[in-house]
């Protein structure tokens, strides 16, 4: 499969030039970027382990907002491709 590349050059007066890389469907995904918390060396330490549970709640929370970015990406990527199939099913039909 080819990729397409396309450059979007978008030019304010004020502001200069500005170009936007709009990358195709089957380029790579970003990567989260949570940050996994350390485990506290001594779990008798009550300041520790309730700093390490707040981070971690706020590592499965930014995890859960990235697999819901991803699922909403790849709904709108199905859809967009539904939307090509019913294009050429309409079209094959008035051959």
């Amino acid at each position: 499969m080819r990729r397409f590349w396309l450059w979007l050059g978008v030019c304010g007066l004020a502001t200069g030039a500005v170009c936007v890389e709009l990358a195709s469907a089957d380029a790579e995904p970003a990567g989260h970027d949570c940050v996994e918390p350390e485990r506290p060396a001594d779990m008798r330490d009550r300041e520790a382990v309730a700093a390490f549970v707040e981070a971690a709640n706020a590592y499965g929370s930014c995890l859960e907002d990235y697999i819901d970015a991803e699922r909403l990406a790849a709904r709108r990527h199905t859809q967009a491709a539904d939307a090509a199939i019913d294009t050429w099913n309409a079209f094959a039909a008035t051959l």
